[in-house]
C-alpha cells in the first residue's frame, strides 16, 4: 500500500470515527436530558409520597378518636341512643377504609419511587459509560490525526518517542476526563439541583406558599454558593491565578493546605536559598512537577506525610518531593507508567534533571532540578526568605 492510499484509508477512518464520536455525543446528550427528567420526576413522586404519609397519620389520629369515641359508647350503651351507636360505628368504619387506601396509596407510591430511583441510576450508568466512550474515541482521534502514519511504518521498530506522544495524548486526555468529571459530579449536579429547586419555589408562588418559596429561595443560595466553591477549586487545579499574581512558593502553599483539607495528607513546604520570582513558564513546570509528584503519593503511596523542598540556587532551583509511603522498585517502572515518564520528559525539555529513589517500605523521594537560562528570568522579590510551613 504506497502513502497516498494509506492517507485516503486513515482519512476515511478518521470520517467514520468523528461520525461515531458524534452519535455517541447525541445518545449522551439524549441520556442527560433523561436523568433531568427522571430526577423531576422522582422529585415530585417524594413530594406526593410526603404528602399521602401526613396524609396518613392525620387519618390514622382521626380512625383512633374514632375507636374510642365507639368503644365508650359501647360501654354507656344504655345510657345513648341507637342513632348515636350507629353513627359511631359508621364513623370509625369510614375511617378504617380511608386508612387503608391511604396505606394502598403509599404502598403503590414507594414502589413507584423505587422504580424511578433504579431507572434513574441506570441513566446515570449509561451517561458514565458514554462519557467514557466519548473520552477514548478521543483519544483515537487525536492519536489517528497526529503521527499515526509515521507509527504505523515503524511499527515493528516501536522506541522511546513513538510512545511519548502516545503518552503524552493519554496523558492529556486523562486530564480532560479528570475536568470533566469533576466538573459532571460537582458544579453540573448543583445546577441541575438548582433548577429543580427554583421550579419547586416557582410552584409554591403559584400556589400563595410563600414561606416555602423562601425556604426553597434559601436553598438555591445555598447551592449556587456552593458550586461557586467547586468552579474555584476547579480553576485553580487547571490554572492557579495565584501563580502568576504571586508567584511560585506562595500558590504551593495555598495547594499544599487545600491538599491536606482534600485528602488528608500534611506536607511540609521547605524553602531555602532566596526566594525569587522565576520565568512564568519555568513557575508553571514547577508547579505541575510538583502537582503531579503529590498526586502520586495521593494515588499509589499510602504515605501519612510527605515534604516538599525547593532550593532556590544561583543558577537552578531543585525541588524535592519525598513520602514516607509503601515505596516501589524503580526498576519495574514500565512503559504504563506515563506519569513518571512523562515528568521525566519535562524536566529534560527543560534541559533539567530528573531522578527517582525509591524502596519497597521506605518511602519514596522524586528529584529535579531546572537550570534558569538567563539573569532576566529572575525578579528579587522584597520578602526574599523562605520558611517552612
Amino acid at each position: 500500500m504506497n502513502p497516498e492510499q494509506l492517507d485516503a484509508l486513515m482519512g476515511q477512518v478518521i470520517a467514520v470515527t468523528q461520525q461515531c464520536r458524534e452519535q455517541v455525543f447525541l445518545l449522551l446528550e439524549s441520556t442527560r436530558a433523561e436523568v433531568e427528567a427522571a430526577r423531576r420526576e422522582l422529585e415530585d413522586a417524594r413530594r406526593e409520597a410526603q404528602a399521602i404519609m401526613r396524609a396518613y397519620d392525620d387519618a390514622r389520629r382521626q380512625w383512633l378518636q374514632a375507636r374510642r369515641h365507639l368503644a365508650d359508647v359501647s360501654r354507656r350503651v344504655h345510657a345513648v341512643s341507637e342513632e348515636a351507636i350507629r353513627a359511631a360505628y359508621e364513623e370509625a368504619s369510614r375511617l378504617q377504609e380511608q386508612l387503608s387506601i391511604y396505606q394502598e396509596r403509599e404502598r403503590h407510591m414507594r414502589q413507584r419511587r423505587e422504580e424511578l430511583e433504579r431507572r434513574l441510576r441506570h441513566l446515570e450508568g449509561m451517561v458514565r459509560r458514554a462519557e467514557e466512550l466519548l473520552s477514548q474515541i478521543g483519544v483515537v482521534l487525536d492519536f489517528l490525526s497526529g503521527k499515526v502514519a509515521s507509527v504505523l511504518a515503524n511499527l515493528c521498530q516501536r522506541s522511546a518517542p513513538e510512545w511519548l506522544g502516545l503518552a503524552i495524548l493519554q496523558a492529556q486526555e486523562e486530564e480532560r476526563k479528570r475536568v470533566a468529571r469533576e466538573i459532571h459530579d460537582g458544579p453540573a449536579q448543583t445546577l441541575a439541583n438548582v433548577v429543580l429547586r427554583a421550579d419547586m419555589a416557582d410552584r409554591c408562588i403559584a400556589k400563595r406558599e410563600y414561606e416555602a418559596a423562601r425556604r426553597e429561595l434559601q436553598d438555591v443560595k445555598n447551592l449556587v454558593r456552593e458550586s461557586l466553591i467547586d468552579v474555584r477549586r476547579i480553576i485553580f487545579d487547571l490554572r492557579p491565578m495565584s501563580l502568576d499574581d504571586l508567584g511560585l512558593v506562595p500558590t504551593l502553599r495555598k495547594y499544599l493546605s487545600t491538599l491536606e483539607e482534600r485528602h488528608g495528607l500534611p506536607v511540609r513546604l521547605r524553602v531555602e536559598g532566596g526566594e525569587r520570582r522565576l520565568d512564568p513558564a519555568v513557575e508553571v513546570a514547577l508547579f505541575r512537577l510538583i502537582q503531579e509528584s503529590l498526586n502520586n503519593v495521593v494515588k499509589h503511596a499510602a504515605a501519612t506525610r510527605a515534604e516538599v523542598a525547593v532550593h532556590f540556587l544561583p543558577g537552578a532551583v531543585s525541588v524535592e518531593v519525598a513520602d514516607n509511603g509503601r515505596g516501589f522498585d524503580p526498576a519495574s517502572i514500565g512503559e504504563g507508567h506515563f506519569g513518571i515518564f512523562g515528568m521525566r520528559e519535562r524536566v529534560q525539555l527543560l534541559k533539567g534533571q530528573f531522578a527517582l529513589d525509591s524502596q519497597p517500605g521506605k518511602g519514596t523521594s522524586v528529584r529535579f532540578t531546572v537550570p534558569i537560562r538567563s539573569a532576566a528570568q529572575i525578579r528579587p522579590k522584597e520578602s526574599g526568605r523562605g520558611e517552612g510551613r
